[in-house]
């Protein structure tokens, strides 16, 4: 059963990629909270059957902009609108991703940009647009994502680990810089989660019982699971918790 936080009743939550994974866990439970959910996402037709899934459930309808976030122009205009809208950001959750495989020979000048650009660049242009928002809250928190990916070493994923090892920079540079008004900013760093997206590409027998003997608790780890570390760290609970990466991996990175 899922902790309920007063403090998220009514805040404003901004989460980008949203529609399916991990994001959509997010909005699915930040919703619960009777939070005002915003959600930016590219894919639209999984941006709308969540939402039919959320009335199906008789829950609050969250706000979706169809967005590309790697168009940073695009991004600071949806999150400047919904500032406007609101007068305030109250949690702003960088989640969108791209961890498809690649090997290093082909990784030209397109490739290593695109995946900067969605696994990196776009928290930057996401908090330093919401920042004017933010401070109008009493308890701001940013939430970034990172990834074991990069401590581990895993192969095939070389410009996506460096992208998320930079979030660690990114991460401790703003909670820096926003402490003096209150603005948490933390990471979330997961391990291997169980999507849709995992199963359908990736995940084997094999490689899933490799994946529970690297854990210390071997049972698979969920994205409603990640969502409730999200909840937590939104909320007032965390008030003096900042500058942190929160891992959640069955303890596999120790």
């Amino acid at each position: 059963m899922t902790s309920i936080y007063k403090s998220l009743e009514n805040k404003i939550v901004i989460i980008t990629g949203g529609s399916q994974g991990i994001g959509k866990s997010m909005v699915f439970e930040f919703v619960k909270q009777k939070s005002k959910v915003y959600f930016l996402d590219i894919d639209k037709e999984g941006a709308l059957k969540l939402i039919d899934e959320l009335e199906k459930q008789n829950l609050k309808k969250p706000f979706f902009y169809e967005c590309n976030i790697t168009n940073f122009k695009e991004l600071t205009s949806v999150i400047e609108k919904i500032g406007e809208e609101n007068g305030v950001i109250d949690v702003l959750i960088n989640n969108a991703a791209n961890d498809q495989r690649h090997k290093i020979q082909d990784v030209d000048e397109k490739l290593w940009k695109d995946r900067m650009d969605i696994n990196l660049s776009h928290s930057f242009f996401a908090i330093k647009s919401s920042i004017p928002y933010l401070k109008k809250s009493k308890s701001a928190s940013v939430i970034n994502f990172s990834s074991i990916n990069w401590v581990i070493g895993s192969k095939d994923t070389i410009v996506y680990q460096a992208a998320k090892s930079a979030v660690f920079g990114l991460t401790k540079g703003f909670a820096r810089e926003l402490g003096e008004y209150r603005i948490r900013v933390n990471a979330i760093v997961p391990g291997w989660i169980i999507t849709e997206r995992q199963l359908e590409l990736w995940l084997t027998p094999e490689l899933d019982k490799w994946r529970s003997e690297q854990q210390s608790l071997p049972d698979k780890v969920y994205p409603d699971d990640v969502a409730k570390l999200a909840l937590f760290l939104g909320s007032n609970d965390s008030k003096m918790i900042t500058a942190q990466f929160h891992k959640i991996d069955g303890g596999w990175m120790n």
